[in-house]
């Protein structure tokens, strides 16, 4: 499949979302958690929504407790796994019990999720990664790096495909997602150069096989790649001028199109229903939108500054983000939305 398929297009435009609660209820207030020195680059929630990880541009990777915000425990550039380099990409095992952590030049480090010590699991990198993801019964491990997509047995560290890039057509590799029955792989990949050179910037691999089974989105950037919760459909966002697009990716068909913020899209997630979507991008608030129609839903305030990271717990209602600000914002969301 490729983009010269014929899509219908839907361009819905943002409604004003200032009045807009999120679910039903009062729209909540976060817990702020505050720690990080630079930008908080990446954010994840444990599955069971009990804690959270950050990584960011101060080289340490930190724990919080998602009840209160209260800090576990901070793995520090004084660890030699760690220094050199950002905490780019970080995620929880499915089972909650390991997180692993981006360390530039010495690849994904595992750690224990309640004291931070480490554990067992490493997958070796040059030079790290920038979006990791596991499958999710636990037992693949997908890293995006420079011009390679890359996938490992959780267990072993052992690769077990590699998806090379073109580099007159992709710089990086910046985000990658499981669908749930962890078949397939999809990738937010960074052009190279000027948008004359660019290919489809995201794109999704058969892993049985390896082959490249769609492919979409040109002319920018692509930040991020979510799956439904029944894998049926893919959104992605990026620097279109700050769109989201929805695919039914294996029908081949882009089912919504919207603007999500006036410049760019770095981050989203289905909601636990896969009706709403969350986006975050250049402007300070996490908005949510209908996944199927791109009609806009809400939002949260709580960042002062670009939102770079989300991430959901797996029933929904616990919901972190990361932020240019140094911030981590954790959200109970009153229903599973």
């Amino acid at each position: 499949m490729n983009t010269k398929s014929c899509f219908a297009i839907l361009l819905i435009l943002p409604l004003p979302l200032a009045a807009v609660p999120v679910g039903r209820g009062p729209v909540p207030k976060p817990i702020k958690c505050e720690g990080h020195k630079t930008f908080v680059v990446s954010v994840a929630v444990s599955p069971d929504g009990k804690l959270v990880a950050s990584g960011s541009d101060d080289q340490t990777l930190r724990l919080w407790r998602a009840a209160d915000g209260k800090p576990l425990y901070t793995v520090s550039a004084a660890d030699p796994l760690v220094k050199g380099g950002w905490v780019g990409a970080v995620a929880f095992t499915p089972n909650g019990k390991k997180v692993v952590a981006n360390t530039p030049r010495r690849g994904l480090q595992f750690y224990a999720s309640m004291t931070g010590k480490r554990a067992a699991g490493h997958a070796p990198l040059q030079n790290g990664a920038y979006g990791v993801a596991f499958s999710a019964d636990g037992k693949l491990l997908a890293a995006a790096g420079d011009n390679w997509v890359r996938v490992y047995d959780a267990a072993k560290g052992q690769r077990l495909h590699e998806f090379t890039l073109n580099r007159r057509q992709v710089g990086r590799a910046w985000r990658v997602a499981f669908t749930p029955d962890g078949k397939h792989l999809a990738a937010a990949l960074h052009s190279f150069g000027g948008r004359e050179r660019e290919g489809p910037l995201v794109r999704i691999w058969e892993l049985a096989t390896g082959k490249e089974v769609f492919t979409a989105w040109t002319g920018g950037h692509a930040n991020a790649v979510a799956f439904s919760p029944n894998g049926k459909l893919l959104a992605a966002g990026g620097e279109n001028d700050g769109t989201v697009e929805v695919y039914d990716w294996a029908a081949n068909k882009r089912r919504a199109r919207f603007q999500a913020d006036p410049h760019v899209v770095f981050c989203l997630a289905f909601s636990a229903d896969g009706k709403k979507l969350y986006t975050g991008g250049n402007d300070p608030e996490v908005k949510r939108w209908d996944a199927a129609t791109g009609k806009a839903a809400g939002k949260l305030h709580g960042h002062t500054d670009q939102v770079a990271d989300l991430a959901l717990s797996k029933d929904g209602k616990v919901l972190a983000t990361a932020g240019r600000d140094r911030r981590v914002l954790i959200w109970h969301l009153a229903a599973k939305k």
